[in-house]
């Protein structure tokens, strides 16, 4: 059993092993992420360094915005990177840097709350119990009472 504080609400129950969210073939991701690669240094160091290592190709020590919406694939469906909404070295930056001052492992970012929450909610499994505060979000509400509760789980909402 799990028991799990998400911005506002709680998940209690199994939750399943999921993957690591980048590919085991990304060398972006995987030169960033380095087991202990950040251990040791102080916040203000791991805000400007983590998640950017310098780019092999140009020698630049911060990652670009990538203004791309789609990416050259050797073969389909096999690269780093293949379309700006699902990845993109932008991201993949921001999300380590983000994991790094956590002191998380991994780190993932959403483009709203309402992304955040569903993700989240999708990794449960029937029975498993959300526990969420009463004056969250109307729409994480709303999604918790009419939409997550049709999957078999259960959802309290309790005054916190």
């Amino acid at each position: 059993i799990n028991a799990e504080y998400m911005g506002g609400f709680c998940v209690v129950g199994k939750m399943a092993a999921h993957a690591h969210p980048f590919p085991s073939d990304d060398s972006v991701a995987k030169r960033a992420r380095t087991e202990g690669a950040h251990e040791g240094h102080h916040f203000g160091t791991l805000a400007i360094h983590a998640g950017q290592p310098s780019d092999s190709v140009t020698g630049a020590v911060c990652v670009p915005i990538s203004l791309a919406s789609t990416f050259q694939q050797r073969t389909p469906g096999v690269a780093p990177f293949e379309y700006s909404r699902t990845l993109n070295p932008t991201r993949v930056a921001y999300q380590e840097c983000v994991a790094a001052l956590e002191g998380g492992k991994y780190g993932l970012a959403f483009a709203s709350g309402c992304a955040a929450t569903g993700t989240i909610t999708n990794m449960l499994e029937a029975g498993d119990h959300i526990i969420c505060s009463d004056d969250v979000y109307g729409g994480t509400q709303r999604y918790f009472l009419r939409v997550a509760t049709k999957f078999g789980g259960k959802i309290s909402m309790v005054d916190m």
